[in-house]
């Protein structure tokens, strides 16, 4: 995975995070990531004291070369609540309830 496509991803996130929190979900946020070759990251997001959200990688396992397309993620809240996304091969971001 290249520094492009990291910083793709990263912009991706940061997006699917913002929807999230429109949509009210309440932080914490926990999210699981797992790319089509079995790569995985599971992190928590808190509410930051100068405003946004910290993250805390709880779990990952990365195959070579890193997260490969298409993602999936779940995102739950502290009320149960859940998003579901997958970034398709062309970097498509899609949000399937």
């Amino acid at each position: 995975m290249n520094e492009d496509t990291i910083q793709d991803l990263s912009e991706m996130l940061a997006l699917v995070l913002e929807q999230c929190l429109a949509r009210g979900m309440q932080p914490p946020l926990h999210m699981a990531t797992v790319g089509v070759n079995g790569s995985m990251i599971f992190g928590r997001y808190t509410a930051a004291m100068q405003g946004g959200l910290d993250v805390e990688i709880l779990a990952q396992h990365l195959e070579r070369p890193g997260l490969a397309l298409p993602i999936n993620m779940m995102i739950t809240d502290q009320t149960g609540e859940a998003f579901r996304v997958l970034i398709d091969k062309d970097r498509k971001v899609s949000a399937l309830h």
